[in-house]
C-alpha cells in the first residue's frame, strides 16, 4: 500500500537533490540568477499588497523611482554586495511591473479588452526586453562602458515616473 504523504514527500525531495547536485557544479551566477528570481516574485507580491493600500500609479511610480535610483547608481558600484542589492532592487521592481500592470491595465481601460490592451502593452515589454540589451550593448562597444546605457534607463524610468503621475 501506497502512503500517499510520504510520496508526496518524496516527490518533493527529487527537485531539490537534482538543484542541490547541479548547484555544486553550476557557475556561481546560477545562484544569482535564482536569488534575482525571488526578488521578482517577491516584488510581485509586496506591490500587488501595496497597490491596494496605495493606489496602483503611486505604487507603479514608487517602482520606476527606485529602479532609476539603482540603475543610476550601478556603474558607481564598486563591489559585490552592492551588486547584489541592485540585482535584487531591480528583480523586484520588475516583479512589482508584472503585478502592477494588469491592475492598471484594467483599472483604465476596463475588462471588456483586458486580453487585446494587456497584450499589447505586455509586447511592448517583449520588445523593449529585446531592444534595450542590444542597444546597452552597442554602447557599451563603443564607449567601453555600461554607464551610458544605466544613466539612459534610469533616466527612461524618471519620466516613467513622470508619465504615471500624469
Amino acid at each position: 500500500q501506497v502512503d500517499l504523504l510520504q510520496a508526496g514527500a518524496e516527490a518533493k525531495e527529487v527537485p531539490v537533490r537534482i538543484l542541490q547536485a547541479w548547484h555544486d557544479r553550476a557557475p556561481a551566477g546560477i545562484d544569482h540568477a535564482c536569488r534575482g528570481t525571488a526578488s521578482g516574485q517577491r516584488g510581485r507580491v509586496v506591490a500587488g499588497v501595496l497597490s491596494d493600500y496605495i493606489g496602483r500609479i503611486v505604487t507603479l511610480a514608487l517602482v520606476s523611482i527606485s529602479q532609476a535610483s539603482i540603475l543610476l547608481f550601478f556603474p558607481r558600484f564598486t563591489t559585490f554586495g552592492e551588486f547584489i542589492v541592485g540585482a535584487a532592487v531591480v528583480g523586484f521592481s520588475y516583479g512589482a511591473c508584472l503585478s502592477i500592470f494588469p491592475s492598471i491595465n484594467a483599472d483604465t481601460w476596463g475588462t471588456k479588452n483586458m486580453g487585446l490592451n494587456y497584450g499589447v502593452l505586455f509586447t511592448a515589454w517583449g520588445v523593449g526586453g529585446v531592444i534595450g540589451p542590444i542597444l546597452a550593448g552597442r554602447i557599451a562597444d563603443q564607449t567601453g562602458s555600461y554607464e551610458g546605457a544605466y544613466n539612459i534607463a534610469g533616466m527612461l524610468l524618471m519620466f516613467a515616473f513622470v508619465l504615471a503621475m500624469f
